[in-house]
């Protein structure tokens, strides 16, 4: 039985944010202890969330906004946020860092990245073979 391809790349982001969603229970600063600590616990949700978020756009948006307007989507909140804590306010967390800015842009990019280069391309290779396989 085949499967379709955007079928599986459904079930693949679900997954990839069951994935993250998880990831986030278990690095937290007061258990997380293995290696690179630091860009870990700094900056690696920092690049995932973002990069998950973006993937679900593509379940939800894809066929209404363009790919670049949905990065938009997901960065110009977490600018937002930093751009609060550099004024002071305790807004989801307390620390202003450029580099989350950077971290953010990143993972947001990434899942851009992903869906064009291997979700586009998976859909098309296999819509030209239902076409094949249709004559």
């Amino acid at each position: 039985m085949k499967i379709k391809a955007d079928i599986a790349v459904r079930i693949i982001v679900v997954l990839i944010n069951i994935l993250v969603a998880s990831l986030h229970l278990v690095i937290n600063p007061r258990t997380y202890h293995g290696p690179l600590k630091d860009i870990v616990l700094g900056y690696l949700m920092d690049i995932m969330i973002p990069f998950a978020f973006y993937l679900l756009t593509y379940l939800s948006l894809a066929d209404r906004l363009n790919q670049t307007f949905r990065v938009f989507i997901i960065v110009v909140p977490a600018y937002f946020v930093e751009v609060m804590q550099y004024f002071g306010y305790d807004f989801l967390g307390s620390t202003f860092d450029p580099l989350d800015i950077v971290a953010y842009t990143a993972g947001a990019c990434s899942g851009l990245l992903i869906e064009r280069n291997v979700i586009d391309k998976l859909i098309l290779s296999n819509s030209r073979i239902n076409k094949q396989d249709n004559n």
